[in-house]
């Protein structure tokens, strides 16, 4: 969970007397490349390898966990208690 690393890089900030408004900016920037990048890696990796390449290992269970609890929930709909 990301959520240690940004306290921890707010605490810095903080005791470096930074401004955390530029580390908050900086954090955001670093999410959103890495967000990017991270789907360019894998459409390239899928895309030369298929998607049973062997960097990856096997592509096809890719999802599959959320797409079959959403298609249990759809299914078979449980009433909250």
């Amino acid at each position: 969970h990301p959520m240690a690393h940004t306290l921890e890089g707010f605490k810095i900030a903080e005791r470096k007397d930074l401004n955390v408004g530029h580390v908050f900016l900086a954090m955001m920037l670093a999410v959103i490349v890495g967000i990017l990048c991270g789907f360019w890696a894998m459409l390239h990796v899928f895309y030369r390898h298929g998607m049973d390449g062997s960097i990856l290992g096997p592509g096809r269970w890719f999802g599959q966990e959320p797409f079959m609890t959403l298609n249990g929930w759809i299914l078979s709909p449980r009433a909250r208690t």
